[in-house]
């Protein structure tokens, strides 16, 4: 796995983003080339399902922090 240089982490922005349940203030500390894994009964954790595609991922943020 490479790394990339960029911005650090924001502790204050997670912090926000779980205090307020603002799935966009999360969203903003994922890379735009993040993958998701996804264990359920279905995908078990020795295969777990990837999401590659980042649109999915901000789908299931949303849909995770506005419930």
């Amino acid at each position: 796995m490479a790394t990339t240089a960029g911005s650090a982490f924001g502790t204050g922005a997670l912090r926000r983003g779980i205090e307020e349940h603002a799935a966009p203030t999360l969203l903003s500390l994922y890379a735009d080339d993040a993958e998701t894994r996804i264990v359920d009964r279905d995908s078990r954790p020795s295969h777990p399902k990837v999401l590659r595609d980042g649109r999915i991922t901000d789908q299931i943020m949303v849909q995770a922090w506005d419930e």
